[in-house]
């Protein structure tokens, strides 16, 4: 029989998005509390809360729970509060203590409250049904039975509500009516005059055999041990479950005993009014599933709530004008006389800073070239770099270095990923080899690298999203990319500028070793098998390492170049448009 019941939270929680009905929940839900469509929105904060207010939140738990919903906080919030940032700490299925901390939710302020009762809502729901599960699976600990959930769900709330009885350490029965055959009372009371139970059973189950030949399973409902006993008889592998209705349990183990006398495979499952009572007993009959309605219909909310951990006012940026002599500031306060960067311009406006410096560096010191708007970026292997007009960071580092191309890009995504968990305050953000930094949680682009050669200079290219929100994206980078503002960072422009100056010239004096362990200790592509396209064709491997040369090292041995080295996107879900030759970074 295929095994219908997989304990691999993560392909549940993939598989219950990819029927689109959490997202169809979740738009109700939103149109619920905001209006449909999301319009008027949340008129209580709209009218008391600065737009410019950032917020950080936690979800806690109030009491003792098993976890479950975190897998499905993302699609909700992004569909209820698009601007708000959702990231576990927990994990589904993790048991947690009064007091512990479940997920953040962050963003500006007026959205991650209209994003605040709809997460709790969910989270609470599938914890609670998560905990009433494992209190039934505990009475079956040590036994063969596994305890099973059944179509006694919420309505519309089903794939959700089966995936927190997995959490729960429960089997998740049959998803409806349309994968799997449970021949029930009410269709045998329609069989033919005359006709055995059994021979009613045998042709029913062909029948469905031969149309859906891809069924989960087969299984009949027996109310007394004579049916059992026609089903018993029947030809091996026509039926694979039969569930012993409101039986005994002195008729529990009669069966259980009669089907190993007859050394059948069917497995046997307990069902009818099992409480936290009766469910002990049960299992110890020796049946090997035991069915519980009350694990949904019975189970309640548990108390978790949303608290404030931290609140932050978004910084304006200081005026163009000002930012050259913040800059300089910097550059004359550096205690070493050989930083690379020596020179700073700055310009409202430019198609490409790469361009620019070109045209600006001569053969003076190194020139740091930033714009207050770039209209023309450019990203590696003749991408397209995103324009987010005063939005974003756009900066290019001319410098004159000997060290090879692969390794100033590593260099560069280094200094990247330091520079943006330096302001944020945490790691939030890790390095997408070669030179990408990416959202931990979301895998989103914050900003990436491009190196550029022209004679004995070097142009370091680097694109960082400060203070976008997510109407600012178009629609089709907006799953792919986050800005600082996203993750309720407030710095602004000038601030990441010279957050980005200082750690580029820290990791362009690293030693190998040094510079190895900070590309591996942020490595956010380490373990995975992904796949590369290289000039000699595509390359699939697990990720080991990356080198202090930039190259990355895959656990067969093989070492790829950056440089000529792109990564080929995961297969997107069917509902975001593919990329069309863009950088996800703006």
């Amino acid at each position: 029989m295929p095994d219908a019941n997989p304990h691999d939270l993560e392909r549940l929680a993939r598989d219950a998005l990819a029927t689109g009905l959490p997202a169809r929940l979740f738009e109700i839900t939103r149109d619920e509390d905001l209006g449909p469509g999301g319009v008027p929105g949340d008129i209580t904060a709209a009218a008391s809360v600065d737009t410019s207010t950032l917020a950080i939140t936690e979800v806690r738990a109030r009491e003792g729970c098993v976890v479950a919903g975190l897998a499905f906080g993302s699609e909700l919030v992004r569909a209820v509060a698009p601007d708000a940032t959702f990231e576990p700490i927990a994990r589904d299925g993790d048991r947690a203590e009064p007091g512990a901390s479940l997920a953040t939710l962050r963003g500006p302020a007026r959205p991650v409250l209209a994003a605040e009762r709809p997460l709790l809502n969910l989270l609470s729901r599938l914890s609670g049904v998560a905990t009433r599960a494992s209190e039934f699976v505990a009475l079956a600990s040590g036994t063969r039975a596994a305890i099973c959930d059944t179509r006694k769900t919420t309505p519309g709330w089903r794939v959700l509500e089966k995936y927190a009885v997995v959490c729960g350490g429960g089997v998740s029965h049959r998803a409806g009516l349309h994968d799997a055959v449970l021949f029930k009372d009410n269709h045998a009371a329609a069989r033919a005059p005359g006709q055995s139970f059994g021979e009613w059973v045998a042709l029913a189950a062909q029948h469905a055999r031969e149309a859906h030949p891809f069924l989960a399973f087969v299984e009949v409902e027996c109310d007394t041990l004579g049916q059992y006993r026609e089903v018993l008889a029947l030809p091996r592998g026509l039926v694979d479950m039969v569930l012993l209705d409101n039986m005994t349990t002195s008729d529990l183990r009669r069966a259980v005993r009669e089907r190993d006398d007859a050394g059948s495979s069917i497995l046997l499952e307990a069902s009818g009014g099992v409480t936290l009572d009766t469910a002990r007993d049960i299992a110890q009959t020796g049946v090997d599933r035991i069915s519980v309605g009350s694990i949904t219909h019975g189970a309640r909310s548990v108390d978790l709530g949303l608290d404030a951990v931290a609140r932050a006012e978004a910084h304006p940026s200081p005026p163009l004008s000002d930012w050259a002599d913040g800059i300089e500031a910097a550059i004359d306060a550096r205690e070493n006389a050989d930083c690379a960067i020596a020179r700073v311009a700055v310009v409202e406006s430019t198609g490409s800073t790469q361009d620019l410096a070109r045209r600006m560096v001569g053969g003076g010191p190194g020139l740091a070239v930033v714009a207050g708007r770039q209209t023309e970026g450019r990203g590696r292997l003749g991408r397209v770099w995103h324009d987010t007009l005063d939005l974003g960071l756009a900066m290019t580092l001319a410098i004159r270095t000997p060290m090879p191309s692969d390794r100033l890009a590593l260099v560069g995504g280094v200094a990247l990923v330091r520079a943006a968990n330096a302001l944020v305050g945490e790691p939030l953000f890790a390095l997408r080899w070669p030179n990408d930094a990416v959202h931990c949680a979301s895998g989103r682009k914050l900003a990436g690298v491009l190196i550029e050669r022209a004679g004995e200079t070097t142009f370091v290219g680097v694109g960082m999203n400060i203070a976008q929100r997510a109407h600012d994206w178009p629609s089709e980078l907006a799953p792919h990319v986050i800005s600082l503002r996203q993750v309720a960072c407030p710095a602004h422009r000038l601030e990441a500028a010279l957050a980005l100056l200082g750690a580029f010239e820290v990791a362009l004096t690293d030693s190998d070793d040094a510079l190895e362990a900070a590309a591996n200790g942020a490595n956010a592509l380490a373990g995975q098998r992904r796949t590369f396209r290289t000039p000699g064709g595509e390359v699939e491997g697990v990720v080991d390492r990356i080198g202090p040369d930039g190259s990355l090292v895959l656990t067969c041995g093989r070492s790829l170049p950056g440089s000529s080295t792109s990564l080929i996107p995961l297969a997107e879900p069917a509902h975001t448009p593919a990329r069309r030759n863009k950088d996800a970074a703006g």
